[in-house]
């Protein structure tokens, strides 16, 4: 009897010890904050905050139908970023958590005044916030890139504002830079950051209403030595990215006498650049390795042809690249940071104001091998 209260007693003393879970927040009443637009409007920071509430996801009465999350908008204004997003609160009943934020939007207005380092500071100094968020650049209202839906009415958490990587993936554009890089860069003497355009494009897509908005990726925004540089578009930026050597799938149309001949599916370049510092003004040369499958054939050449042709397409377009990224005064391949990595008290004579000034004449060579690794079920002509 006596040993049973004790075992009553120690039982007792524990259950006093135990922390309760009074305090804690309903999750199904919480609303979350999924991405996070900033612009820079007449000396005001505006943000765009775009928020969730999952009581509406899930599975509907039928079988394999789904329910999309409740999307919501809300814009606050302040002197501050900081004080901008606070004034979300005063209209928000519900308490917000930050800690599903997966992108990051910044206005060009935003760039353009200088305020990244200002913003990425304060956003670094919120615990809630993780350094894993996704870095975007937009010019279009950023209400209208925040309700954009994606297709098929899937939940926006895989829209590009929540997972760039499985369309990147399967069709390698603009390489997805999430802030704790995008943040490094930023500080790197010599660094230019490629930042991945977002908009709304309004004629991809249709149903029996008619056309139907959703974001796209084909564009890209350079900032460097402090400064917005400007936009290339689709056609002006596949030079960038054979510089990822992560890229998967790059589709590249070969040509005979300026006729489709075949399409090869490049993957996985190797790519170093080698500046020459001897002269009096530097030049960089540039190595590209990278391996490819043929999928489709069109005319009746051989894998040599290919190859060949293949590897003029792509030294064309990382030298057109290059070129474009000079009208914008952009140093779109970091060459300044190859200098200051080799010899940094080169890099101090050359630059200027933390840039490195760059011409046309600076690319020099560019040396590109492609490599076929399958030439499909038919063999190639030979």
């Amino acid at each position: 009897m006596k040993k049973w209260r004790c075992r009553l007693l120690l039982l007792l003393m524990l259950i006093m010890l135990l922390q309760g879970c009074w305090d804690a927040e309903e999750l199904e009443g919480m609303f979350y904050i999924h991405s996070i637009g900033i612009d820079y409007v007449e000396g005001e920071y505006v943000a765009y905050a775009q928020i969730m509430n999952f009581t509406g996801t899930g599975t509907g009465e039928q079988q394999g139908e789904i329910t999309p999350e409740v999307v919501k908008v809300a814009v606050g204004k302040g002197e501050s970023g900081t004080t901008s997003i606070h004034s979300l609160y005063t209209s928000i009943q519900r308490r917000v958590y930050w800690g599903h934020l997966s992108s990051l939007v910044f206005h060009e207005r935003a760039m353009e005044a200088g305020k990244v380092k200002t913003i990425l500071d304060e956003f670094s100094r919120f615990p809630e916030i993780r350094p894993t968020l996704w870095m975007y650049v937009t010019s279009e209202p950023l209400d209208q890139v925040m309700v954009s839906y994606p297709i098929m009415e899937i939940s926006n958490l895989y829209s590009f504002l929540g997972e760039p990587v499985e369309s990147y993936e399967q069709s390698s554009r603009v390489t997805p830079v999430m802030k704790h890089r995008f943040m490094a860069d930023l500080y790197e003497p010599g660094k230019t950051l490629v930042v991945p355009k977002i908009r709304v494009a309004k004629h991809k897509w249709r149903d029996q209403s008619g056309a139907q908005e959703n974001l796209m990726l084909n564009s890209a925004s350079f900032y460097g030595g402090n400064e917005f540089k400007g936009t290339l578009h689709a056609e002006d930026i596949k030079g960038l990215i054979y510089m990822d050597p992560d890229a998967s799938r790059i589709p590249l149309l070969v040509r005979e006498n300026g006729d489709p001949a075949a399409t090869v599916i490049l993957a996985e370049p190797e790519m170093e650049i080698t500046p020459n510092l001897e002269g009096s003004e530097p030049t960089f040369d540039i190595n590209v390795t990278v391996g490819g499958n043929v999928i489709e054939i069109l005319e009746n050449v051989t894998e040599e042809f290919i190859k060949e042709q293949a590897a003029k397409t792509v030294e064309s377009q990382i030298r057109q690249t290059f070129e474009k990224g000079i009208g914008l005064g952009a140093d779109v391949y970091s060459f300044g940071e190859k200098i200051y990595r080799k010899d940094v008290k080169k890099w101090h004579e050359l630059s200027e104001e933390g840039e490195l000034p760059l011409t046309e004449d600076s690319l020099n060579d560019i040396t590109v091998e492609v490599e076929i690794i399958h030439g499909g079920e038919e063999r190639l002509p030979s």
